[in-house]
This record gives structure tokens, sequence and C-alpha cells, in this order.
């Protein structure tokens, strides 16, 4: 009994080590703040976002959905 109990301590000690250093790694790694627009646009929603990303810990930087192309026309139907 007492090898039973000692065995699924270290077992659940290792799963708990594999879990926080997981939930550390995906903490630790920043994406781009995907945004329509276009490149360059200083307005009022960029900038706010830009400050955002500046605060954020799961954003590093803006990036445009569309690109230098800007946001393309809708055809209606």
């Amino acid at each position: 009994m007492h090898l039973i109990s000692e065995f699924s301590i270290k077992q659940s000690v290792k799963i708990a080590l594999i879990c926080m250093l997981f939930l550390i790694h995906i903490n630790v790694i920043a994406k781009p703040l995907l945004i329509p627009g276009v490149e360059g646009g200083t307005t009022l929603p960029v900038t706010l976002l830009e400050e955002v990303v500046k605060r954020s810990d799961v954003y590093d930087s803006i990036t445009f959905a569309y690109g230098s192309r800007g946001i393309p026309v809708l055809v209606k139907q």
C-alpha cells in the first residue's frame, strides 16, 4: 500500500510539473494581432490597438490582414 501511494505521488508531481511548464510556454509565446486596414494608417482605432498591444502579454505586434492593399471591396449580389 505504501509503495502504491508513493508511486502515485511521484506521478502526480510529474504531471503537475508538465502542466506548469506547458502553461508557462503558452504565456511566453506572443503572437501578432491581426486587424483589417491599411498599413501605416494613423487612425484612432489603430492607435488604441497599438496601446493595447504594448500592455498585452498575448500580442507582440500588429499585423494588417490585407497588407498594403487595404480592405477588399465587398460586392452586393
